[in-house]
């Protein structure tokens, strides 16, 4: 599962190097927390520099040194709603986003990982504490 799955990373990643070079990065920030309450607690929020394509996403964290963590998604528009999904991935650990877009440079949902941990989450393009 690690090998066919490292494979499917490398394979879009290549693509994505398309995408960095065609896009600049924007600031996002990607705030979390260790709980599924639909509600962000004692949050971590990091800045992310995050490149798009279509409704391809990708991005990381530009400014935690020693984290060399990739994020790679879609964006999935529907006639009802629009969901988004990432994975997280380095070389020891991955973690699954899943969620939908509120309002306009704004997506919230929930997340799992491979230490057994899960919580919320929140994409937005402002930071903002009264945002969540």
């Amino acid at each position: 599962m690690k090998t066919s799955l490292s494979i499917i990373m490398i394979i879009y990643l290549l693509g994505l190097f398309t995408l960095q070079a065609e896009n600049p990065a924007q600031k996002w920030y990607f705030i979390y927390d260790y709980k599924i309450d639909n509600k962000i607690t004692k949050s971590r929020h990091y800045e992310v520099s995050l490149h798009s394509k279509r409704d391809h996403i990708f991005f990381q964290y530009p400014n935690l040194h020693g984290n060399d963590s990739i994020f790679i998604g879609e964006i999935l528009r529907g006639e009802k709603a629009t969901i988004i999904y990432a994975i997280q991935y380095d070389e020891y650990y991955y973690r699954i986003l899943s969620g939908v877009k509120v309002r306009e440079g704004y997506f919230k949902g929930i997340w799992y990982d491979t230490e057994n941990n899960k919580g919320d989450w929140i994409l937005i393009k402002q930071y903002s504490k009264d945002l969540y």
